[in-house]
């Protein structure tokens, strides 16, 4: 791969373009080849905060790699005897745990590292639970938690999984997972400025876009039992020195004792083999290199490796990465396994996808482009196709006493009812009284809604929390134009 002054211009072009369209106050991007660093660019539209390499921001889910790395390291310090072991052996507090059919196979740590523990999809739930106590997450774990899927056979992304992996790292190391995290990973690598809280003054507040007005959020959760799935902050460069230990595994000729000493190289290239698959990339080829006419597109499987995602890009090669998502933050970082080529992406805006400029420029060196399909057929869920309807029911004729039946706690935080209230009757004075046409299932625990009113269609999303009650952690209304309709 080649990354010179035209590659460096397409990316700035594509992060100025990103930060002004989507309203991103601090935007920070850092590119590494061969393990030096070739670019950096820090866009600040804020003048109430400072922007430099070190200001740090949070990286969401990005952490979930740290947590999967001191699984491994665990493994090789025989702290755990497999990957295989239940779960319930560490954490007996998943003993209590309910399962669909009496002979479903037990819950293991294999299961949790690559979210086929059977827990329902907690996004945007879990974004809200980070300062959870290690109280109320053992009643979450003994009392709360449902399944929605036999574990081992489908893939749900779990933010609560990665949590109880962190309560394992805590009871197999007998100290805090934040302590380990700092002592095992975070210094022997210097990375002088990734912890659990800010180091200081020097770090991104968190903003949100309400009705093309950049807002402050409110100020950053504190730590908890929900960290280990997404409570780190960090800097673009230190993410940097994070994917070279990992890149470092990859490369025979650059391979590092230092690297060795931490986790070996063996244990790095596992963490980066696919262990459940997660869906295709339709990626659309350059003509003249693949023989394809345009509009043609090949198809290629993506992955979910320890805490990572990989997937094939046939012209840069194998590509390991994983984006982060939180009230106030968005991250992404990727690297090139064969090229040994790595970009990392932090920004101060609710969910902002940085990876939306990474995927440009990179598109712009491969020309392809791509995107997500699920191949799975899943059935409606009854529980799910109650939430549909009361959800319709609400979006009718908004109910406060009703909203706080079918909603979980992270609803009103993430926008009040008032906003949401008002969003609803917007979209029925267009509809009229909407009546459900179809439920199509995307998993066990989340759906799209086709309703139809008098005048137009809706769509709706919805996705429940993963409490054993059922209730509703997300939702998005869409109004469906006439001519879509028809």
């Amino acid at each position: 791969m080649e990354f010179g002054a035209s590659e460096a211009t397409f990316l700035d072009q594509a992060l100025v373009r990103h930060q002004t369209t989507e309203h991103v106050p601090l935007l920070s991007t850092a590119v590494a080849h061969n393990g030096e660093i070739v670019f950096e660019r820090y866009l600040s539209s804020d003048v109430s905060q400072s922007l430099d390499a070190d200001t740090q921001f949070r990286i969401a889910s990005m952490t979930k790699s740290f947590t999967a790395v001191l699984v491994s390291k665990a493994i090789e310090a025989k702290l755990i005897d497999s990957l295989d072991d239940p779960i319930e052996l560490y954490v007996p507090q998943l003993g209590a745990i309910d399962y669909l059919n009496d002979d479903d196979p037990a819950i293991t740590i294999r299961h949790l590292l690559y979210h086929q523990a059977g827990f329902v999809s907690d996004d945007p739930w879990g974004d809200n639970q980070l300062d959870m106590t290690d109280d109320a997450f053992s009643e979450l774990m003994q009392q709360e938690l449902h399944l929605a899927s036999t574990p081992g056979t489908r893939f749900e992304y779990s933010n609560t999984g990665y949590a109880i992996l962190g309560r394992l790292i805590s009871n197999v190391y007998g100290h805090d997972f934040h302590h380990v995290t700092k002592r095992e990973l975070i210094e022997p690598l210097g990375m002088e400025r990734t912890s659990w809280q800010p180091l200081d003054n020097n770090y991104a507040r968190p903003y949100n876009v309400e009705d093309e007005i950049v807002v402050a959020e409110p100020s950053p959760l504190g730590n908890g039992a929900y960290d280990a799935m997404a409570g780190l902050w960090s800097t673009p460069r230190d993410i940097l020195k994070w994917a070279q230990f990992f890149l470092d595994a990859e490369n025979p000729h650059l391979v590092n004792d230092d690297y060795d000493h931490i986790l070996t190289a063996a244990s790095r290239r596992a963490s980066q083999h696919v262990g459940t698959e997660v869906g295709q990339l339709l990626i659309k080829p350059r003509p003249a290199v693949d023989g394809v006419e345009p509009g043609g597109y090949i198809a290629a499987p993506i992955g979910y490796a320890r805490g990572l995602r990989v997937w094939h890009d046939h012209v840069l090669g194998r590509t390991v990465g994983h984006s982060g998502g939180l009230p106030g933050y968005g991250s992404h970082m990727r690297w090139f396994t064969q090229e040994n080529f790595a970009i990392a992406s932090l920004g101060n805006l609710r969910y902002t996808a940085t990876s939306t400029p990474v995927q440009e420029t990179m598109n712009e060196i491969s020309r392809r482009s791509i995107g997500l399909t699920n191949g799975y057929e899943v059935p409606v869920a009854r529980e799910l196709a109650g939430l549909a309807q009361s959800l319709v029911d609400i979006v009718n004729v908004w109910d406060n006493a009703l909203a706080q039946q079918i909603f979980a706690d992270n609803v009103p935080l993430d926008e009040s009812y008032q906003r949401r209230a008002t969003q609803a009757a917007k979209l029925i004075e267009v509809t009229g009284t909407l009546e459900i046409q179809s439920i199509t299932a995307t998993s066990r625990s989340s759906a799209t809604v086709v309703a139809a009113g008098p005048r137009a269609k809706a769509a709706i999303e919805l996705a429940r929390s993963p409490r054993r009650t059922p209730e509703i952690q997300y939702y998005e209304l869409t109004l469906i134009e006439p001519d879509a309709a028809s």
